[in-house]
């Protein structure tokens, strides 16, 4: 109907991403019987609390220290991709499926005429919503210069993860899923140990999915005094107008982030001033 009347479709595009998003991450989602319970897209959390990820990461650095745990091996895949995950993706803000088509590289950067340009790491990301003008572009690229030693190696553990399991007996889908349970329990965790939450942050943690670190990147990234193509760009909006409609209260930002996108990123969103 908003194609026939010539409307902005935009928003709707949006609202049937995420849903896509959620139901590869749990199918279940959208397998209740009519009338029960449902989680649309206004129940979801747009920011990610920093005491909760604080607790999060916590409770996974403790799982993962090989000091510490005495879990198997694929378990402790399982802690560990769910901890590489919410490492970086408060930074990144790719969606959840981004990550298994995206590779790190190297981009050179030209500082002034006459001067060699210098390398810096990058991470290209295929777009997953490349479709019908949905997206900057097949590819976009995320400038990495601004990340620690210990950083990059997070990425590259958490890249090494994905493909192996890839290779084994497991699918996107159920990788997405093992987190996503994950995440779950830690919410489940966090509120039976702080009952004295009050009903809306209680509420907002129950909601806390992974696709709420795109969220909170953003709220991140507007923090950071990011502007519009800026943001466009980082997390692979066509246009600018969808981030200011949708994503990102800069009052919710709690992390300054080390990454920005490329110059050919930027370029390639529409309605770039």
């Amino acid at each position: 109907n908003a194609i026939a009347a010539n409307e902005d479709i935009e928003y709707f595009k949006d609202t049937y991403d995420q849903i896509r998003d959620w139901y590869i991450a749990d199918p279940s989602l959208v397998k209740k019987p009519l009338g029960s319970e449902k989680r649309t897209s206004s129940d979801k959390t747009k920011y990610f609390d920093k005491q909760f990820y604080d607790f999060c990461i916590e409770n996974l650095s403790y799982k993962i220290n090989p000091m510490r745990s005495r879990r198997s091996e694929k378990t402790t895949d399982k802690h560990r991709m769910l901890f590489y995950f919410l490492k970086l993706n408060i930074q990144l803000g790719l969606r959840q499926v981004e990550w298994f088509g995206a590779a790190p590289s190297t981009y050179l950067i030209s500082k002034s005429i006459g001067n060699p340009p210098s390398p810096s790491p990058s991470l290209i990301i295929e777009n997953a919503k490349n479709t019908n003008g949905r997206a900057n572009g097949d590819t976009r690229e995320i400038l990495l210069n601004g990340f620690t030693s210990d950083q990059l190696k997070t990425m590259n553990d958490y890249l090494f993860l994905l493909r192996k399991y890839r290779h084994t007996n497991y699918d996107e889908n159920q990788l997405l899923r093992v987190m996503s349970r994950g995440l779950k329990s830690l919410c489940e965790q966090y509120i039976k140990a702080n009952p004295k939450l009050n009903e809306k942050l209680k509420n907002d943690i129950e909601n806390t999915t992974l696709y709420t670190t795109r969220h909170q990147a953003i709220n991140n990234a507007k923090m950071s005094g990011y502007n519009k193509g800026k943001i466009a760009a980082m997390f692979g909006h066509s246009s600018t107008t969808t981030q200011s409609k949708h994503y990102g209260q800069k009052g919710k930002g709690w992390l300054k982030l080390q990454a920005q996108p490329t110059l050919e990123t930027i370029l390639a969103v529409r309605n770039n001033a």
